[in-house]
């Protein structure tokens, strides 16, 4: 008799704790909703800025490579190899919000990332590349039912991407046998 009211309290301290978990999880929820819509409003009056800005200089060979001396040629966000062609000159500290056109203010970056830092302010990217990193390690391990479900998400949305475009890239095709290879092996 004892035991089983034991066995009660327990699980019921455990749907107490569920629901604290579910309800702070929801304030979660709210707050990067409140996140979102305050960094909404701020890239919003950022372009509104940059649409009165000077027009930005143009950079010279010799500029693009001073820049990528900086990093060795590679994309200061993603390390991808860059070239005199690929290279992009992204400013540290955005035009914008007062930055300088000089050579200590430019970092080089790929078109994609260059592309990224227009559409997110730097804590958004620091956060979507902490994610990537951990969805990596979830899915590459596919232990764990979240890194499955991912694989299995990714691979289809790859599949519909695929479908849109029309000439896939040497790069487009590495990671989407990568995306297969995962997928099948996880099935």
């Amino acid at each position: 008799m004892v035991s089983q009211n034991h066995d009660r309290q327990s699980t019921n301290k455990g749907n107490v704790l569920h629901k604290n978990r579910t309800v702070e999880l929801s304030r979660a929820g709210k707050h990067l909703s409140e996140r979102y819509k305050e960094r909404r409003d701020q890239r919003r009056k950022i372009r509104a800025e940059l649409k009165n800005a000077a027009p930005h200089p143009h950079h010279t060979k010799n500029d693009i490579r001073k820049c990528l001396k900086k990093t060795g040629s590679k994309c200061h966000l993603c390390g991808r190899r860059l070239t005199l062609k690929s290279c992009r000159i992204d400013h540290v500290k955005h035009r914008a919000r007062g930055g300088e056109d000089a050579d200590w203010n430019y970092l080089p970056s790929c078109a994609a990332c260059n592309v990224l830092r227009w559409q997110m302010l730097p804590d958004e990217i620091t956060e979507v590349m902490r994610l990537g990193v951990w969805a990596r390690g979830e899915i590459e391990r596919a232990t764990s039912a979240v890194g499955r479900i991912m694989a299995n998400a990714f691979a289809k949305k790859e599949k519909t991407r695929e479908k849109r475009c029309k000439k896939p890239s040497r790069e487009r095709t590495k990671q989407t046998m990568t995306s297969r290879s995962l997928d099948a092996g996880i099935q």
